[in-house]
């Protein structure tokens, strides 16, 4: 197994943040590792999500089609696959974290991978650019959300 975690501080409330995130339709306007997400109305557990994700340093563009979860007021969790589990598998979350009084985020993103294929993929470097890509969501969000705040 391999776990990614990033985390950073939107001057933000949570509720902007996460509405921010949720409101699917703009991240293509702002959002450089989701590059489309498609509106799929309310996000309940159960849900099916498409994705299109273009990787840090990548011009591919890849849609996944993850399962949700959970979408609570401090976390969305979704879980995603390459055919079954045993193959390749992904539990990706946020966590909106209030701070300073509510005034501010603490957005906790990260992914669970498992499965036969994680070591083949580590090795080819999957998991570092996957890190970036986190990374570079979580600083356009802030931007975003901070914009909105």
């Amino acid at each position: 197994m391999v776990s990614i975690k990033t985390e950073i501080t939107i001057n933000a409330p949570p509720q902007t943040v996460r509405s921010t995130f949720l409101d699917f339709e703009s991240h293509a306007k702002w959002n450089p590792f989701f590059v489309r997400v498609k509106d799929v109305g309310e996000v309940n557990p159960g849900t099916g999500l498409e994705i299109d994700m273009k990787l840090k340093g990548e011009t591919t563009v890849r849609t996944m089609k993850p399962v949700v979860l959970v979408n609570s007021e401090d976390e969305l969790k979704w879980k995603g696959n390459l055919g079954f589990d045993s193959v390749f598998v992904g539990a990706h979350y946020f966590k909106f974290e209030s701070i300073e009084d509510g005034a501010a985020t603490r957005l906790v993103q990260g992914e669970d991978f498992g499965g036969f294929l994680v070591p083949v993929l580590n090795l080819v470097g999957l998991f570092e650019k996957t890190k970036a890509s986190f990374e570079d969501l979580n600083e356009a969000l802030k931007k975003e959300a901070e914009s909105r705040a």
